[in-house]
């Protein structure tokens, strides 16, 4: 991969320089400049990565892509967003989500980071290669029927969160295969069944939802896992992932105008498969209808805005603390609930957060009881703490990712560790979530997914005594 690094560099430099001479020219130079300083900022992990000889999972690089993506794009491709708020309201927002950043890669890199890592206990979870394949196969299966349950016809085992976890066995379970087979360890009936048994079902269940965070969380799993074993990027791969998935998010709308609304297609009148169907229609139709005017840049267009964070931070800085105060930590108060399963707690309060943000900031109408809107992390530090809050708390996030590291992602994790460290990822990537959201069910999946692993399939240590008949 160091062989690449420049041919890297000169390709991150050159997207930079084609975001910056396509960018609306309504946009304000200092709003680009700012976009361009946190671009440039968020390539330095990359750059790290590459340059390193250590076989980790590139997490913080893809971190940083999303984060680009949320709080720096849209000065580039979608600026008309931006243009009712005044112009000082959305400076002071930019601002902040690139010193946030910065005090991330401090908190990451510094030497609070490094107290953090010296803290943290690695796991070496090496496992017996024909153990993970009976686990792999049982636990997945076991997660797809979950997952079509929940989705057809609203399965819950004991409590929502059990429910949800039983689901994401699926992906543990194509995870612990999926590195089998890039290790050359999976037979050819096993390959069949990851790709047509296990991946396809989850996949074409996950379109059924129309929500498309689905597809891009098991997508983002399995290259974890090609990266860290391969040691290459799979720039032919991720083409045509991204061409696919242009696809798939540019029929989304069709879709839910079609079905969320729709009685014919109400939970239990409707099963995935026939969703799923309707979904690769229209993908289909699209494709090979004649093309209308500015189709696939309305598209991108379109994905590009998906990542609305800014706008809602935007919205946020305007109205706080002027007109609506400060939460003062109101909103951290169900972190250390989140980390008790329900199933242990029974009279755990339900968490409301996204109805309670969205009234208090106008996102919803009185009327709404139901829509759960997106606090992100940084805003949620926001407002509860203004701008201290957004550095203080970004960098100990810094520091969290570290003390992860140390404890999941690193040379000696064995096969065991790096699967969890893959699936657990995944999710942390995610920057819709508030902080509990975003950290809570990490604690508890770790917990899980190492005493699976651990119990199952992890290879016994070899006692050399005993084998050389030394007494």
């Amino acid at each position: 991969m160091r062989g690449r690094a420049w041919l890297f560099l000169m390709a991150m430099l050159g997207a930079w320089g084609y975001l910056w001479f396509t960018r609306p020219k309504e946009a304000p130079n200092i709003e680009v400049v700012i976009a361009s300083i946190l671009y440039l900022l968020c390539c330095i992990p990359f750059l790290i990565y590459i340059f390193s000889s250590e076989q980790t999972i590139p997490y913080l690089p893809i971190f940083s892509l999303f984060y680009f993506s949320y709080y720096g794009m849209l000065v580039f491709t979608n600026y008309k967003v931006f243009l009712p708020f005044p112009e000082e309201v959305t400076v002071k927002v930019l601002y902040l989500g690139l010193y946030g950043y910065i005090s991330l890669l401090l908190g990451f890199y510094g030497p609070f980071g490094l107290i953090a890592k010296n803290l943290m206990p690695p796991l070496s979870i090496p496992w017996d290669p024909k153990k993970a394949e009976r686990l792999g196969v049982s636990i997945g299966l076991l997660g797809i029927i979950v997952f079509y349950l929940q989705i057809d016809r609203g399965f819950v085992f004991i409590s929502g969160g059990l429910t949800y976890f039983l689901t994401d066995l699926s992906r543990l379970g194509i995870a612990i295969l999926f590195l089998l087979q890039l290790q050359g360890k999976l037979n050819f009936k096993l390959r069949v069944f990851l790709w047509l048994v296990l991946f396809t079902p989850r996949i074409l269940i996950a379109l059924s939802t129309g929500a498309t965070m689905y597809i891009v969380s098991d997508l983002l799993i399995l290259f974890f896992l090609y990266i860290f074993q391969r040691r290459k990027v799979p720039w032919v791969q991720m083409a045509i992932a991204g061409v696919v998935f242009l696809a798939i998010f540019g029929a989304r709308d069709d879709f839910r105008t079609l079905t969320w609304a729709n009685p014919d297609y109400a939970m239990g009148k409707s099963n995935p498969a026939k969703k799923a169907i309707l979904y690769l229609t229209l993908i289909k139709d699209r494709a090979f209808r004649p093309q209308e005017e500015k189709q696939v840049s309305d598209d991108y267009l379109k994905l590009s805005s998906r990542a609305d964070s800014l706008v809602t931070f935007i919205r946020v800085a305007q109205l706080t603390p002027d007109i609506i105060p400060y939460w003062g930590g109101y909103t951290y108060g169900t972190l250390l609930p989140s980390l008790i399963p329900r199933f242990l707690y029974p009279n755990k309060p339900q968490k409301m957060l996204g109805q309670e943000f969205g009234h208090r900031y106008g996102f919803l109408t009185l009327e709404d009881t139901s829509t759960s809107y997106n606090l992100a992390a940084i805003v949620e530090m926001y407002v509860n703490f203004g701008d201290a809050g957004v550095i203080v708390g970004m960098f100990l996030l810094g520091c969290i990712m570290r003390a992860l590291y140390a404890l999941l992602n690193h040379s000696r994790s064995g096969e065991g560790g790096i699967v969890i460290c893959a699936v657990i990822f995944y999710s942390l990537a995610n920057l819709d979530g508030d902080f509990s959201l975003f950290f809570g069910n990490t604690i508890q999946y770790i917990i899980l997914f190492y005493l699976i692993i651990k119990n199952n399939i992890m290879r016994k240590p070899i006692n050399l005594e005993a084998e050389s008949g030394v007494r």
